[in-house]
């Protein structure tokens, strides 16, 4: 049922949530104003709780009192981060499990896939938590920013990862006869 104000209700109670962001993220700032117009459309009100920076972390991963977090989200690409991101055993107060999902069909698919040695079987099982994850929806990616990356073309990078470019920034080098000043520094004579 829909209220007068067009928030709908069940036994009296207004569907409401309540969404907390960082003042310092002018993007987030802006696209939580879009997010409740966008809800509010839908019935449904978005109290928005803009948070200094420095309050953010102990709010969504302390207290954890909100409804909803619009963050950044880099984790790592490994079956290991899935696991810690979103497997039910890292869904305990003060977890890695942000929103505390659990599925046992989500985790029995991510352990099969990570112990099997066929890797066709590998891949079915991650598809299938993945989709089960899809399904569930614990969490929305509302979009990602594309950033760029450029370097000397004097610079030979071993190999380049793209969920982290400096992963063998180690293994990088310049061609002697193509170094300038600063590149010799600690090179010795």
């Amino acid at each position: 049922k829909v209220g007068a104000d067009g928030v709908r209700r069940k036994n009296g109670r207004p569907l409401e949530l309540t969404i907390v962001y960082p003042t310092s993220s002018v993007t987030r700032v802006r696209a939580s104003v879009i997010l409740q117009d966008q809800f509010a459309r839908l019935g449904l009100r978005l109290k928005l709780d803009p948070i200094e920076p420095n309050a953010m972390g102990e709010r969504v991963f302390g207290s954890r009192k909100w409804d909803a977090a619009f963050m950044v989200w880099h984790p790592d690409p490994g079956s290991s981060a899935v696991v810690q991101n979103w497997g039910s055993s890292s869904a305990i107060p003060g977890g890695p499990n942000l929103s505390r999902y659990a599925s046992r069909e989500f985790d029995a698919h991510l352990d099969s896939a990570r112990t099997t040695y066929d890797l066709a079987a590998a891949r079915e099982h991650f598809k299938q938590a993945f989709t089960v994850l899809n399904n569930d929806a614990p969490a929305i990616w509302l979009y990602e920013l594309r950033s760029a990356a450029g370097i000397n073309k004097r610079i030979r990078p071993a190999t380049i990862r793209p969920d982290a470019w400096w992963a063998h920034l180690d293994r990088w080098s310049i061609a002697p006869g193509q170094r300038i000043a600063r590149d010799k520094v600690g090179l010795g004579k």
